[in-house]
Parts: structure tokens; sequence; C-alpha cells
């Protein structure tokens, strides 16, 4: 579920030996303080085949602030061929 609160896009995508990164920025379109946010990515070979998850969490996010995420999966020596979003989560603070 991608959490509407929030925009993102997806800039760079790189292999580094046997870890895959995907990095951008989140920005919170709220009001609201969030003590944890957590981004998910399904990622796939060329046959569309489910090689992994690339994932990042925030522990703290300020009202309309943005976060610099490095989502991060280890996936041996298979070959990426694309990631997509799954997962965008954000708990709120209540107090």
């Amino acid at each position: 579920m991608i959490d509407e609160r929030f925009s993102y896009k997806v800039n760079s995508e790189q292999k580094i030996d046997d870890s895959y990164y995907i990095e951008d920025v989140i920005k919170s379109n709220t009001l609201k303080e969030f003590n944890v946010v957590s981004v998910e990515f399904y990622c796939y070979d060329k046959n569309n085949n489910l090689i992994g998850i690339a994932s990042d969490e925030l522990t703290h996010l300020e009202p309309e602030g943005t976060w610099n995420f490095k989502a991060t999966g280890s996936f041996g020596k298979a070959d990426v061929k694309h990631c997509d979003l799954v997962e965008l989560f954000a708990g709120e603070n209540n107090y």
C-alpha cells in the first residue's frame, strides 16, 4: 500500500557487488509528525521473476519533512531488471 500523504520519485538505482540500491527523496505532504516511515520495493529479473526486496526505514519525520532514503537489497549475482514500490508506510505520533 502506498500512503497518499507522501510524494516520491526514484531517480537512482544501482548495483554494487551483491547489493542493489534505490535512492531518492520522499516528501510528506501533511502537517502530521511521523514516528516511523518505511519503503519497500519488490525487485524482478528480466523474466519478471521476483528475486528479492529492497527496503529502508526512518524513525522520525517532521511535518512536511523530506527523507533521503536508500533502500537496499542483497540479491547475490541475480540481474535486477526493475523494482516496483509496493509499500510506503507511515506511523503517526499519538501524543
